[in-house]
């Protein structure tokens, strides 16, 4: 009887630190095991499928991001979500950030702080000598060199799989894509992958092409567009905006994400805070609708 009741006061404690865990940290409660792939269904109910990739890490197959492991309670696993997700080089990143030297899923590039954000480069050593630009048009070349569609490449490039873009251009045109993405792009305005996986998904889907990716990501136009357009989508996860308020092409992008979680987007306040000293003007963070 003693030793029933202990057990019952341990299993109590591991459920009660579990869940202060997810209200804390957004933790996923694993609901059932299929065939070796964990299915889960987040707290906004949205089912993940989650692939063993190694040392703990598991990776969602959807929209790529990584999750621990971080308790198990009477069957229900509970994992968070893993820091390592996107390029582990922007958490660390300054304004006297230089030479450095970054692993994508897809190859090597290089990276230095140049006028308020990073300027990211690749050898075409490192690639059998393929040549490219540095723009976005000259990423969608690169990635459709290998004659592959551009739902392949979407897929490939969701799921960071680069046994699927194996060509000499098409690594070399994913890995610019990633960085430039996952640093450039999210160290001037957190959330920016967040859209930008949105759209491979409607492209993934055969609703949209990799043309239609040059035209409605904002960042491509300019940085400071980029940053507007991930602003518009904060309003709208925090209320200050309705769906309705985004264009056309916006609206789609949005019903295409994920199910949107606090840390998605970061405040104005939070990237002031965050970079202040590392810009070179007064940067438009986002304007909120009034």
């Amino acid at each position: 009887m003693y030793e029933a009741r202990q057990r019952k006061e341990k299993v109590s404690r591991r459920i009660e630190n579990a869940t202060r865990m997810l209200n804390k940290e957004k933790i996923t409660v694993v609901k059932s095991i299929l065939q070796g792939v964990w299915v889960i269904v987040s707290e906004t109910g949205h089912r993940l499928n989650l692939l063993d990739v190694g040392n703990g890490i598991y990776k969602d197959m959807n929209t790529g991001l990584l999750y621990e492991v971080v308790d198990i309670v009477e069957g229900n696993i509970y994992v968070k979500r893993h820091l390592s997700r996107g390029m582990p080089e922007l958490r660390e990143w300054t304004k006297n950030s230089t030479g450095i030297r970054a692993q994508t899923p897809f190859g090597e590039v290089s990276a230095t702080h140049k006028r308020g954000a990073p300027k990211i480069g690749s050898r075409a050593s490192n690639y059998g000598g393929f040549s490219m630009g540095d723009k976005y048009v000259e990423y969608i070349k690169a990635l459709r060199s290998g004659g592959k569609s551009d739902r392949e490449i979407a897929n490939a490039l969701l799921q960071e799989d680069g046994s699927v873009l194996s060509s000499d251009g098409e690594k070399r045109g994913a890995a610019m894509l990633y960085s430039t993405i996952y640093l450039a792009e999210e160290w001037r305005k957190h959330g920016a992958a967040k859209l930008y996986r949105g759209e491979l998904t409607r492209i993934a889907q055969g609703e949209d092409t990799l043309d239609d990716f040059l035209q409605k990501y904002k960042f491509i136009s300019s940085a400071d567009e980029g940053r507007k357009q991930v602003g518009r989508f904060h309003d709208v996860q925090s209320g200050v905006r309705s769906i309705e308020d985004l264009s056309e092409d916006e609206q789609e992008i949005w019903n295409a994400l994920s199910p949107t979680v606090s840390d998605d987007f970061s405040s104005d306040e939070e990237e002031r805070a965050r970079k202040e000293d590392a810009v070179k003007k007064k940067r438009i963070f986002y304007t909120q609708k009034k």
